[in-house]
């Protein structure tokens, strides 16, 4: 009988620890407020629950009048293109964390491959075949009795490929999109998916979704950030990227979104802060870049545009060298900086730390 028991007690902590997709069964999921005071809120739900009735939820349970939402690099949204959207949608699995923006009342089988859930996979998105894994590095890529995954581009995974492609992509290129591996077409491949078919543990997931929140928030084009607020510290929601002093909406003070800093400034340009001029804030950004390969070449991920006129601080998502300036549209190579229109790949070679002058316009 305790033989018994020990042996319940290990499914049901297996079963507890596994990523749930079943529509109808229930699954938690946690919700962090920022990095102190209301800390981390528990709901629980169900995948088909509706993204409006769980984002109503939450409003509820914290007594606040709006709130926005972000997991696995995504904001969510109650409809797109005019569907009706299902918490599925975004891959939610049990364990789950989620960062939230509050704005409040008042103020303040196989050999020893790793094997993913078919189940899963295909809920997301991919079809489960036996080919051969394109990568082609771990044991249970050439396996015909080991599941891989094929997505809709074609690109087939097998679990462990995928596991360290997700490991390099998070943790050294410091990615928040994922390129779906070939770098022949350079399609993104769903972050939920890319956990599935590593078979990711929750905790694992969670580590990887704040990673990619923490460089997000750094980024000139984050979608959130956090209050500078010493007593404050929750997460703030930008809906007008066209400005740059933001109100909290849970201390209702204001920050610069540009410098990340309190807005001391009386004008909406103007923060008041010394060092968030232009400039400054070109270097500030470039100061963070980091070191990635492209097609077999390490160089920086961070560019300023080349485009004389624009300067706007540009950074490397997907597996292709060609750039495309996320604010004035010009195209250029990654690598070079060449103007792609007449680009040479015979002088194709690492260009140089690009240099930063007083006269330089941040174009955010």
């Amino acid at each position: 009988i305790k033989k018994t028991n020990q042996q319940l007690s290990s499914i049901t902590t297996e079963l507890n620890n596994k990523p749930i997709m079943s529509g109808d069964k229930q699954i938690q999921v946690f919700v962090n407020m920022g990095m102190s005071g209301r800390g981390t809120s528990t709901m629980n739900v169900t995948p088909n629950m509706k993204v409006a009735d769980f984002i109503q939820a939450v409003v509820n349970k914290e007594g606040a009048l709006g709130v926005r939402i972000i997991t696995m690099g995504k904001t969510l949204e109650a409809t797109r293109n005019g569907k009706e959207m299902k918490l599925s949608d975004y891959g939610v699995y049990n364990g789950l964390n989620m960062s939230a923006a509050l704005r409040l009342k008042g103020g303040a089988e196989g050999p020893s491959a790793t094997i993913f859930d078919k189940k899963e996979v295909e809920a997301i998105g991919a079809t489960v075949v036996y080919t051969d894994c394109i990568y082609g590095v771990s044991e249970g890529c050439y396996e015909s009795n080991v599941p891989k995954a094929k997505l809709e581009c074609g690109c087939v995974w097998c679990a462990d490929c995928m596991k360290g492609y997700v490991k390099k992509q998070i943790e050294v290129n410091g990615v928040i999109k994922m390129s779906c591996g070939d770098t022949s077409h350079g399609k993104h491949v769903d972050i939920g998916l890319a956990y599935a078919i590593a078979a990711l543990s929750p905790d694992d997931r969670n580590k990887y979704n704040r990673k990619m929140d923490e460089v997000q928030f750094r980024r000139p084009d984050s979608l959130m950030s956090i209050c500078p607020y010493g007593k404050c510290k929750q997460f703030i929601f930008r809906e007008d990227s066209s400005k740059l002093k933001i109100e909290c909406g849970v201390c209702h003070k204001f920050m610069c979104w540009k410098c990340k800093n309190e807005f001391k400034g009386k004008q909406d340009g103007h923060c008041g802060n010394e060092h968030c001029d232009d400039a400054a804030h070109i270097a500030l950004l470039m100061a963070g870049a980091k070191m990635k390969e492209i097609g077999g070449i390490k160089v920086t991920d961070t560019r300023i545009c080349t485009n004389k006129k624009c300067c706007a601080v540009n950074i490397h998502e997907t597996a292709c060298k060609h750039m495309t300036c996320k604010k004035c549209k010009h195209q250029y190579c990654h690598i070079c900086l060449q103007d792609w229109s007449g680009h040479n790949g015979s002088l194709c070679k690492v260009a140089p730390e690009q240099t930063i002058t007083s006269n330089m316009k941040y174009n955010q």
